[in-house]
């Protein structure tokens, strides 16, 4: 049994929103970050620029789980 089929079919849907939406985000984000860091570096003549950029994207990632909700003891019922 797989753990998808208890939750009913709802989870098809669950499963499928969340799969988009993340593949969607990091492929425009993940698609530019050279062209952005490479942009920078030029411009500016930092080189440390992508280094700053991966600190930057840590904070925002750290911030972000700070007001994520578990939700894994809750029901998938809406």
């Amino acid at each position: 049994m797989c753990l998808g089929d208890s939750a009913g079919d709802r989870t098809e849907v669950h499963f499928s929103g969340f799969a988009i939406g993340y593949n969607a985000s990091t492929a425009v984000v993940g698609e530019t970050t050279a062209a952005v860091n490479t942009f920078v570096v030029k411009s500016t003549d930092f080189e440390f620029s992508p280094a700053v950029y991966l600190v930057g994207a840590r904070i925002a990632g750290l911030v972000g789980i700070h007001f994520f909700n578990e939700t894994a003891e809750r029901p998938m019922s809406h």
